[in-house]
């Protein structure tokens, strides 16, 4: 009996602690921490290359923050950059360095997409909406021969907040296949994929000295942490990764939106209690707010022009798409 006791107690804990990796995210704190690892072959020459870079961050505070670096020598490298408004800035060897008009929302989940076909040229993507943007200017450079997620590859620039689902890939991806996987993970073997990061390692918030690597699901390109506590709420695994929970349709939500992606109207259902709405663009800007019925709700949204946005109720949000 002891024996089955001490069993079930073992499973528990197993399950416990796989429960707690899954769905975590790595935090930057914008002082000193950065990821570093070798570089892939698709970046040997960025300006002959067709490629596409996904990422979800969680900006907390906008400066000068590389998002991602890499750079073989100071004439061949490639950048994701958010500037001190939030825009999303992209500088490569060979690619017509191009901004964002739209700026990322502090402290909100956003899934950044960059495809690049030496043919076809650039495309970016917030949350899956294709965006426009101006000339970016030009870039400053790093450490050659290294790849870095969170600043530049000599550390310098650093980006402040928190980060998860890291993709490289060596073909262009269709918007159809961004916004398909761009809130889960995703199932291996995929065609083209380089390296896949998933963040999901430590205990959420716990201490985690030994947990240095930020592994690469394709076991080739593994990440050095560079600076990271790895204790606590910040620069550290943390449990705070929304791939699990709104955006995928958890079970813990006191409400649902159907249907999504939605043309003229959606239909809050749910609600125990009749609470007020906002709803938000991707790039913050409040764009509706009004009051959702107990159990079923219809909120028109003919007005909205084409792209993501995200209505919050009760301090839980559910990301929608109108087309």
């Amino acid at each position: 009996m002891l024996k089955n006791y001490y069993l079930i107690l073992i499973l528990a804990l197993s399950g416990s602690m796989m429960k707690g990796q899954a769905g975590n995210a790595l935090n930057f704190d914008g002082s000193n921490d950065y990821i570093s690892s070798a570089v892939p072959t698709v970046f040997n020459d960025v300006s002959t290359q067709d490629f596409t870079l996904e990422v979800r961050v969680y900006p907390t505070a906008f400066s000068t923050n590389r998002v991602f670096f890499v750079q073989t020598t100071s004439s061949n490298y490639l950048s994701l950059m958010l500037n001190s408004a939030g825009k999303l800035y992209v500088y490569g060897t060979g690619i017509s360095s191009f901004a964002t008009d739209n700026s990322l929302p502090l402290n909100t989940w956003t899934h950044i997409a960059v495809s690049r076909s030496v043919t076809g040229g650039l495309a970016v993507y917030l949350d899956g909406v294709l965006q426009t943007g101006i000339g970016g200017g030009t870039s400053s450079t790093g450490t050659a021969n290294l790849m870095a997620f969170g600043a530049k590859s000599d550390g310098m620039q650093r980006f402040a907040g928190t980060m998860d689902e890291f993709r490289v890939w060596s073909v262009v991806r269709t918007p159809a296949e961004i916004t398909a996987a761009m809130n889960t993970e995703i199932a291996l073997p995929q065609n083209g994929l380089v390296a896949y990061y998933k963040f999901n390692q430590g205990i959420a918030n716990g201490n985690n000295p030994t947990e240095t690597t930020l592994n690469d699901e394709l076991t080739n390109l593994n990440g050095t942490l560079h600076n990271f506590a790895l204790s606590g709420t910040g620069s550290n695994w943390v449990g705070n990764s929304t791939l699990s929970t709104a955006e995928t349709g958890a079970t813990n939500l006191s409400f649902t939106v159907a249907p999504n992606p939605a043309a003229d109207f959606i239909t809050i259902r749910g609600l125990k209690d009749s609470e007020g709405f906002k709803m938000y663009s991707m790039s913050g800007q409040l764009v509706k707010t009004g009051n959702a019925g107990k159990r079923s709700s219809r909120i028109d949204v003919t007005d909205l022009a084409r792209g993501m946005y995200i209505i919050q109720i009760a301090g839980q949000q559910v990301k929608f798409q109108k087309q």
